[in-house]
């Protein structure tokens, strides 16, 4: 069978609702959104553009999302707390699990 390796790409990417110590941070919706809009300032009504709840949102200090990729897989994503949002090479959008990340990606 043959064997193929990863090309080694820099991605972007930004960790949902999470610091390194896995602890809420305020704001946590809103900069996955400015991330995927490429936007330093949104509206909640551009945030739901690319982001909805899947239970209350106030938002809550624990929400999981549900994210937009309309460039690759043209759907809703789940995304949950402590996941990475990583923007792909076609700029795609797709939640990663931190493990897997940490396993693929380092820091540049």
């Amino acid at each position: 069978m043959p064997k193929y390796r990863k090309k080694p790409i820099v991605i972007e990417a930004v960790r949902y609702g999470a610091d390194s110590d896995g602890s809420w941070y305020p704001g946590a919706v809103q900069r996955v959104a400015q991330f995927m809009l490429g936007r330093d300032h949104v509206s909640e009504h551009e945030i739901l553009d690319v982001l909805q709840p899947t239970g209350l949102w106030d938002p809550p200090d624990n929400a999981d999302l549900l994210m937009l990729d309309d460039v690759v897989h043209h759907e809703w994503l789940p995304l949950v707390l402590g996941h990475w949002v990583i923007k792909g090479v076609m700029g795609e959008f797709y939640p990663c699990d931190p493990d897997v990340c940490d396993a693929t990606y380092e820091a540049v």
